[in-house]
């Protein structure tokens, strides 16, 4: 096991302590290092802005570990759900997603509308738009929506 050595220099100021992650000078005192009770109440080898980081860290990268489990479980509520209830951004748990091959609702349903529109276009001239929908199991909206965003012409007055 390393141990850092605790580098200390006498100032006119009094007794100061380097930090040993950011390498600054601060005041020897239990105001700027914490203090190790377990060996003899001496003090830390970090500052405390840097013991602090070190902590948020420590615990944001756990909450990372558990959060492709918990984005699985929560998937089927859709991405806006799943974001609120975990308390993470949606840009966060679509990178998760991705890195994880974790699909949200809106995505599987998005994929399995992509899957129907080669039918929507072989028969968008010669069926009507309720007959169509009613053949492929979908409504009037999603078929009209779907053929707009795909640049498919219906021509809703077929015979």
């Amino acid at each position: 096991m390393t141990r850092a050595i605790s580098i200390v220099r006498e100032t006119e100021y009094g007794p100061e302590k380097l930090c040993t992650v950011c390498r600054e000078w601060w005041p020897a005192d239990t105001g700027f290092f914490g203090v190790r009770h377990d060996r003899g109440c001496r003090l830390t080898g970090r500052c405390r802005a840097c013991d602090s980081q070190r902590k948020r860290r420590q615990h944001r990268a756990k909450k990372d570990r558990d959060l492709p489990a918990k984005a699985a479980q929560l998937a089927q509520l859709g991405i806006a759900e799943t974001a609120r209830r975990l308390r993470r951004s949606p840009h966060t748990l679509y990178r998760v997603a991705r890195a994880h091959g974790i699909e949200f609702a809106r995505q599987h349903k998005q994929r399995q509308e992509a899957s129907i529109v080669p039918h929507i276009r072989r028969h968008a001239g010669r069926m009507r738009q309720i007959d169509l929908a009613a053949q492929l199991g979908i409504s009037r909206t999603t078929l009209r929506r779907l053929a707009k965003q795909h640049s498919i012409n219906i021509n809703s007055r077929a015979h």
